[in-house]
């Protein structure tokens, strides 16, 4: 007996990503997308090229809560839940198919991720080690409720590791993952504000450097050239922007 698996997917204004997407995880039994009712054709491309597929569109809070509700609407026993932008080649896509028909499957699994900047693969610059669980039993997993973003998994029993990489298309223009970085940036202050934290000189100066230097010394993002350098740079400069934020909500909860 094969077991089934749910591919799961949120978006909002991905119609650049949807369409390789849903392509790439077609060999799922279902696949289910919860759209946050994207402004840019998204669902309107679902609908007429994919009529397979289950669009749910439902109001985006925050990312734990939209996945959560997310993994809620699968109805297979095993479960991936890929980004927009992340793509599997043939070899993974058989290592899932394989692992889902073990008995001896453990309740999850963490993927390595090939992080690529404007479509060059970084080798360096703190991602060489970057993974996320993707493929897990459906009932054995949920994200961490107190984090709104960069959300943590959390699953019942042992987590193993796949052999193959997922490969990570997450910055095809600056343009875009800026506007991306910034959402992340309130949405990580909103949860410090939440906590009761107040930036201080600290996290104005010390904060965005450390980001800076993560990535580029500790990190060797100086062995990925120029897109190690600009990648770094990004990162610090987001970190900034998210104690900026946090100031004010500060400034307007007085």
């Amino acid at each position: 007996m094969t077991n089934k698996l749910s591919a799961l997917l949120i978006s909002f204004n991905e119609k650049d990503n949807i369409r390789g997407y849903l392509n790439n995880f077609s060999f799922a039994d279902e696949i289910i997308v919860v759209d946050s009712f994207s402004t840019d054709g998204t669902a309107e491309i679902i609908r007429k090229e994919f009529p397979e597929v289950k669009l749910i569109q439902r109001k985006f809070k925050n990312f734990t809560d939209q996945k959560n509700f997310t993994i809620s609407q699968a109805t297979h026993p095993w479960t991936i839940f890929f980004d927009a932008d992340e793509r599997i080649s043939k070899e993974l896509q058989k290592e899932i198919i394989n692992i889902i028909n073990k008995p001896e499957a453990k309740n999850a699994y963490y993927i390595h991720r090939q992080f690529y900047f404007l479509n060059k693969p970084l080798q360096y610059s703190a991602w060489q080690n970057d993974k996320a669980i993707r493929l897990f039993k459906t009932d054995k997993c949920s994200y961490d409720a107190t984090k709104l973003v960069h959300e943590t998994m959390s699953c019942s029993g042992e987590v193993g590791y796949l052999i193959n990489k997922l490969q990570h298309f997450s910055l095809t223009s600056i343009q875009e993952y800026n506007k991306k970085l910034d959402m992340y940036a309130d949405l990580r202050a909103e949860e410090l504000f939440k906590k009761g934290v107040k930036p201080n000189i600290f996290h104005f100066t010390i904060k965005p450097a450390w980001r800076f230097l993560h990535h580029y010394i500790f990190g060797l993002g100086f062995l990925d050239g120029r897109e190690g350098y600009l990648i770094s740079k990004i990162y610090g400069q987001h970190v900034y922007k998210r104690y900026v934020l946090l100031n004010e909500k500060w400034k307007k909860s007085n």
